[in-house]
């Protein structure tokens, strides 16, 4: 943990898909809400703060929400969908499974917003992308996050895994570059967030020790900007 200067937050925000990307007077969001470790205790003074800053408004227009319910979204280790629209958002208030399911021999991996992870200290494009740097960043992020979050850091032979991800490749890949903005008020400046987004398949055949890491990225996301749910992963049965 030395070789990194900033402590991980322990939540995680992601607006459900498919959403308008302008909202108007009387339109109905979703939010998932990914509490970590020890923040799930605290999950009344969450709610609150999103009650405050609803209030408060968003966007430069200030747009003023009401929160209107909290709901459990049901979480399982049951088999993996084939189906990205059986997803759904809400407000997580359940606790997840002690443990992911079964690793399948292989996976669909979604990237579903913009994925920005760095290799050599530069952003990752598509042309080249490989699953490492997806799984490298996962098993940092874990760790970190177990680490301060959780009475019990993560023990695990870092080297190996490292391996184990470079030797994965990607099938069946489609991947795009997305590019987009969003506004700082507290630097009062427009930021770039552009990323990685598309869908590319995974042998996960003798890679088995990586698929918890996988798995738990559904709702802790991966990269730069994934508390605010950039690098969002959906995972689902392979087509092939």
């Amino acid at each position: 943990m030395r070789r990194y200067d900033r402590v991980p937050h322990p939540y995680v925000l992601q607006p459900a898909m498919g959403q308008k990307p302008r909202l108007e007077p009387s339109d109905a969001i979703e939010l998932d809400v990914t509490l970590i470790g020890h923040a799930a205790g605290y999950i009344a003074y969450v709610v609150r703060a999103l009650q405050d800053a609803a209030a408060t408004g968003i966007g430069p227009d200030r747009l003023v929400l009401d929160l209107e319910h909290v709901a459990p979204v049901p979480v399982t280790a049951a088999s993996l969908s084939a189906d990205p629209g059986e997803r759904r958002g809400g407000l997580c208030v359940q606790a997840l499974p002690a443990l992911p399911p079964p690793c399948p021999k292989q996976v669909r991996v979604e990237l579903l917003t913009p994925l920005r992870v760095q290799r050599d200290g530069h952003l990752v494009g598509p042309e080249t992308f490989t699953p490492g740097d997806l799984l490298r960043n996962l098993v940092r992020r874990v760790s970190m996050l177990r680490q301060f979050f959780t009475d019990r850091p993560l023990e695990a032979d870092f080297v190996a895994l490292k391996e184990l991800g470079l030797g994965l490749r990607a099938r069946h890949a489609a991947l795009r570059w997305v590019d987009l903005v969003r506004r700082s008020s507290r630097q009062d400046t427009v930021m770039r967030m552009g990323g990685i987004v598309g869908r590319f398949e995974l042998d996960l055949t003798g890679a088995e020790p990586l698929w918890p890491y996988l798995w738990l990225g559904q709702w802790i996301g991966a990269g730069k900007g994934a508390t605010m749910g950039l690098g969002r992963i959906g995972l689902f049965r392979a087509l092939g």
